[in-house]
């Protein structure tokens, strides 16, 4: 398998964007990506798109990508939709990177793209909750859920009870972790929320489903991302950032429940395909839905010493100059989450903590990140994930 470089990156605004459709949000990213890699439209060999709602929003099913990239002139080269619930733009990324480290292909594109805001909000809450299987409910949703808020919140809100339970943590330990992302939302011009709400202001926040505020939770938004990805090594060192560990991992079956999570699954190999440990990362971009769910993902993927989560959220230890800094651009509870999007905006923000140009955002001298994304619920348990680490050469 040959070395994959991140060529070039570019993500839009994120946040409720009622005026822009699909086809400009992409171009948008994509145009910037292709600007920061120094190439063409001619350049790239494929396109690996991932969107999951469109069909449900638009009525558009097939040949999204196409239809939606082509009036940029990418008629020519082949295309490949990628749906898989929050892990889409993570599982585009794995494909694109497949391809170029076969030796399929030298320089492709990688786009995550999601337009969810509607007038209609029944219509935008009913395409957000479709990753649930419909004939096994995962829980037992609440009066409003569909109308005033989406079932997923149902879902982190019970989620956020047994992360209670597990790692003895606390509402307040919710507000402290979710002032984090707000702050760091605050210094990203490119976030759906950038108002940096203190911890006083999350916890007075609109109570969504207990024990979990407005403010713990991510909003739903639109936005796009776009990756180029080369074999071409970057003459500049500065830039030399090489994607590797890309790794996916589905839902155990059922005959197995209890066993490991598909977000756990991942994590481990990634780091075993990159031949990294844990304690090697100096920056991460992790699953955070509500602030339970980000809990549950430092656990899973081992960004701090099991059964010292609660001591590292006190202590600050998940800031940017903490000891280790994740969701520096706001993740998704402060920099939203344009679903098909995430997962190629945390490759793009990763790429630029370590090139260092991460502006206000910027970790002090990273060398090694991950991205990791989880997605879709099978009997409660997470469906989909995906993982990716980030090296500087």
């Amino acid at each position: 398998m040959r070395d994959v470089y991140v060529g070039g990156t570019g993500i839009t605004k994120f946040g409720l964007q009622l005026d822009r459709n699909l086809k400009d949000l992409s171009a948008d990213a994509t145009n910037q990506a292709l600007k920061d890699a120094g190439c063409e439209v001619s350049d790239i060999q494929s396109v690996y798109f991932g969107n999951c709602l469109l069909g449900m929003v638009t009525g558009l099913e097939a040949n999204r990508g196409a239809i939606t990239m082509m009036p940029m002139g990418f008629g020519r080269v082949p295309f490949q939709d990628i749906e898989n619930a929050c892990a889409t733009g993570a599982n585009a990324m794995h494909i694109g990177w497949l391809a170029v480290a076969s030796g399929l292909y030298d320089t492709v594109l990688v786009v995550g793209a999601e337009k969810l805001n509607l007038a209609d909000r029944k219509k935008t809450f009913a395409a957000y909750d479709s990753g649930f299987d419909p004939e096994e409910p995962a829980f037992a949703q609440g009066e409003g859920a569909g109308v005033n808020r989406t079932s997923s919140a149902d879902r982190q809100a019970t989620l956020a009870k047994g992360v209670m339970e597990k790692y003895g943590v606390d509402e307040t330990h919710f507000g402290r972790l979710a002032a984090i992302s707000h702050f760091n939302g605050s210094l990203n011009p490119k976030a759906h929320k950038t108002a940096g709400l203190d911890y006083d202001a999350i916890m007075a926040d609109r109570m969504v489903v207990p024990p979990l505020t407005r403010a713990m939770l991510c909003p739903i938004s639109d936005g796009a991302a776009a990756v180029v990805l080369t074999s071409k090594k970057p003459v500049e060192k500065d830039r030399r950032v090489r994607l590797t560990g890309s790794r996916m991992a589905s839902r155990m079956s059922f005959d197995d429940l209890d066993g490991p999570a598909a977000a756990y699954t991942v994590a481990q190999l990634a780091y075993e395909a990159a031949g990294i440990a844990p304690e090697e990362i100096d920056v991460a971009a992790i699953h955070d839905a509500s602030v339970s769910y980000e809990i549950t993902s430092i656990n899973y993927t081992g960004l701090c010493p099991p059964g010292q989560e609660r001591e590292w959220i006190e202590k600050g230890e998940f800031a940017i100059t903490g000891r280790m800094p994740i969701n520096t651009s706001g993740g998704q509870i402060a920099r939203g989450h344009p679903v098909g999007a995430t997962g190629v905006a945390q490759i793009a923000e990763l790429a630029d903590q370590l090139r260092g140009r991460a502006g206000a955002m910027q970790v002090d001298n990273p060398r090694v990140a991950l991205a990791h994304i989880a997605g879709g619920v099978i009997r409660f348990e997470t469906a989909a994930a995906g993982a990716h680490i980030l090296v500087k050469d």
